[in-house]
């Protein structure tokens, strides 16, 4: 399945996006990183895809930051909770403001990828 033709065709046109959006995004937003988040239930492959993600990025030539998956180091125990989710979403927004502000101030980064960050946590509010 790797070598069918028309995967390698998809994954061409692809990198040829990829090209062009580093290209605009240089020409047009120099220190501001573009966000990118992955939400959704767990085991549902978000990881995996981020993973894929990553390398495509990096081999194009982008700059990346993977933010660390915030609900798994809560300190919060009962995922019920509704503090749990204000927790991973606070805690989502400062990682995120500590990336940008380092882009800011000459860290070369041109993607943020999200591992379950602001929209999962408030998705997950009961």
């Amino acid at each position: 399945m790797k070598n069918n033709p028309n995967n390698l065709e998809r994954i061409t046109e692809l990198e040829k996006l990829a090209t062009e959006v580093l290209t605009l995004k240089k020409q047009h937003r120099q220190r501001r990183p573009i966000v990118i988040e992955f939400c959704g239930s767990p085991k549902a492959g978000k990881t995996s895809c981020i993973n894929s993600l990553n390398i495509f990025l990096k081999r194009n030539g982008f700059k990346t930051s993977v933010l660390t998956e915030r609900a798994s180091i809560s300190p919060i125990s009962d995922k019920h909770n509704p503090i749990f989710n204000v927790w991973t979403c606070t805690s989502a927004i400062n990682e995120i403001n500590e990336k940008m502000d380092k882009a800011q101030h000459g860290e070369d980064i041109d993607v943020i990828i999200s591992d379950r960050g602001i929209f999962d946590a408030i998705c997950w509010f009961k």
